[in-house]
């Protein structure tokens, strides 16, 4: 269908890194990564090297970890739910069920299918949860689960402070456990800021606290009643089970995070959580409920999923946790099992209708999908130069860039030049210029290109419009077409300089 202009930016730095040692702009190991006005963490970067260097410079091939992250995620929540539970005779049961809601809850599918550092993110917070839950058992393991709890901190911005405000009140909570095995405590401090300091190289750049300055309402009169106001709307019932908006962001359309059914098992899920979870962890439960919608809260989005895919992992636990309560308390009788496997099935088919219905046409333009038709086209036009405006997506020049594997080293001058403020900065441009071999991505500069021969002009009704095409003689080549069909499409036209300048 497309590919997104964060995906593209993951994509091509992956494979600049491999090649080079440097991202785009040619900067070598970066600590956060400068992209469309904003900075990406890292580790997704990183950790995709090698699926595009296997699979290519492909759309699979980069969102390949996120895909890989969604799968890993039901495996933590299936091994999690065996330590955490308290039937210990049913607990392979109860497992079984929180895993099947994580892979086929709308959020959790949707994400994993895109390339999206919150995936990433929700898949290493819950593991290093998995293994504070360990340590408690076992304090050997309470330094690993600091480290990949820091870890965390390089996947997506929300982890940054939940993890922060999480180890504190952890430790807090668990102060008695902690209190004898000052040795691993130690351990396990020293493991969590070492892998932090990076982030104390860029601090005083302003790049660090750039995405928060971009999202957030600092400045704002009410800041405290704001705060409280969007960290309740996480809590909506509303908002998690009916809401198919487009409030929702990017989730796919007609389509809430969880689907509406899942709010019966989710009051089940909170009325028998003391019941059924082990009495020492109700207490780590109710600190995730607390701090995973902080970071959310502290933007101006009113509702953004993305950001606290933490807490919506925990409502697919509680929700987990009401299946299990409505089956064994036999609420359904005998036909538990079909109302579920119905159940699983009705879910599983509404999402096939969102994401490759309804998503495919209503989102195709955000995922550039003419720009991706538009390279066949342009293969028979070797001999032009191609103007291809990209005021209206700025991540069309690095599409071709990644999906054509033009050359890092090539593209680092190109773009290194264009930098009007140091890599770290709380200044970054959101549009550049792509100049790759006759092919430029920019703004049209009329006065330049009318008059030159062989010069190939690409756009969209707004950068191409009735009036431009009448005015400087252009002569019509092709078009491409939206797959919405909604006139979202490209057209080419070529000068014609004979005719409005008068050259021969």
């Amino acid at each position: 269908m497309g590919i997104h202009r964060d995906e593209e930016s993951h994509g091509y730095n992956a494979y600049s890194l491999r090649l080079t040692g440097k991202d785009r702009y040619g900067e070598p190991s970066p600590i956060l990564f400068r992209s469309f006005g904003s900075y990406q963490p890292p580790l997704y970067t990183y950790l995709a090297i090698l699926p595009v260097w296997f699979f290519g410079n492909t759309i699979f091939g980069v969102r390949f970890l996120s895909a890989l992250m969604g799968v890993l995620l039901v495996v933590l929540t299936y091994f999690f739910s065996l330590h955490v539970f308290q039937d210990k005779k049913n607990k392979y049961k109860f497992s079984a069920i929180a895993s099947l809601v994580i892979a086929v809850s709308p959020w959790s599918i949707f994400f994993s299918r895109l390339v999206a550092e919150g995936n990433l993110g929700v898949t290493v917070f819950i593991f290093s949860i998995f293994l504070f839950v360990l340590s408690l058992k076992n304090v050997k393991i309470f330094p690993i689960a600091t480290l990949v709890l820091a870890l965390s901190t390089h996947a997506y911005y929300s982890e940054r402070v939940i993890s922060i405000l999480f180890l504190p009140a952890f430790l807090f909570l668990y102060k008695d456990y902690f209190r004898t095995n000052l040795k691993w405590l130690t351990f396990g401090l020293v493991a969590f800021v070492l892998v932090m300091v990076p982030h104390l190289f860029i601090l005083q750049s302003g790049a660090l606290t750039r995405r928060l300055v971009e999202v957030g309402y600092i400045g704002n009169k009410s800041p405290i009643f704001e705060f409280i106001k969007r960290y309740l709307i996480y809590f909506s019932p509303r908002n998690l089970f009916f809401d198919t908006g487009a409030s929702l962001g990017r989730i796919s359309p007609e389509l809430g995070v969880f689907y509406s059914i899942f709010i019966i098992p989710f009051f089940f899920g909170l009325k028998n959580a003391r019941k059924l979870i082990q009495p020492k962890f109700l207490k780590l439960f109710i600190l995730l409920l607390v701090v995973t919608p902080v970071s959310a809260a502290l933007t101006g989005d009113s509702f953004y999923p993305l950001r606290v895919l933490d807490l919506m992992w925990f409502f697919s636990f509680i929700i987990s946790l009401g299946i299990f309560s409505i089956w064994q308390f036999h609420l359904l009788g005998k036909i538990g099992l079909v109302v579920l496997t119905s159940t699983v099935a009705f879910c599983l088919f509404w999402f096939y209708i969102s994401y490759f219905v309804f998503f495919k046409y209503e989102r195709a333009k955000d995922y550039g999908y003419v720009y991706i038709s538009l390279m066949d086209k342009l293969n028979k036009y070797s001999d032009y130069r191609v103007i291809v405006d990209s005021a209206s997506d700025p991540g069309a020049g690095l599409r071709y860039a990644y999906l054509t594997g033009f050359d890092p080293t090539r593209l680092q001058k190109l773009l290194s030049f264009q930098l009007k403020s140091p890599y770290y900065s709380r200044d970054v441009a959101l549009n550049e210029d792509y100049i790759l071999d006759n092919i430029e991505f920019r703004a049209i500069e009329w006065r330049r290109v009318v008059c030159e021969d062989k010069v190939l002009l690409v756009g969209d009704r707004l950068a191409i419009s009735e009036g431009q095409i009448k005015e400087h003689k252009l002569k019509y080549e092709f078009e491409v077409e939206d797959v919405s069909g909604y006139g979202n499409g490209l057209f080419a036209y070529s000068t014609n300089p004979k005719e409005k300048c008068g050259r021969r």
